[in-house]
């Protein structure tokens, strides 16, 4: 399925009642949900401070994840590609 959808039903967690009059939206936080974050955090900075330093380390954390992704990858292509052939 793609597109825009009904697939997940939001809560609070902790038991309270969310807006039954509210849109809410959930994102993957693939490349393009996160440049969206990105230019949320910085149009809510003087709003909500705190909000917008969470959504950044929350960036920033993912980003150097995904590059020690990229490293270990790269390290276990490399190993494998010098492991002698059996034969």
């Amino acid at each position: 399925m793609t597109g825009l959808f009904d697939k997940y039903n939001i809560t609070k967690t902790d038991g309270t009642l969310v807006d039954p009059e509210a849109v809410y939206f959930v994102l993957r936080l693939d490349p393009h949900a996160r440049r969206v974050v990105g230019t949320y955090s910085f149009l809510c900075r003087d709003d909500n401070p705190e909000l917008s330093a969470d959504l950044l380390m929350m960036l920033q954390q993912l980003e150097h994840q995904r590059k020690e992704d990229t490293l270990a990858r790269r390290r276990n292509t490399r190993t494998l590609r010098r492991s002698p052939r059996r034969g």
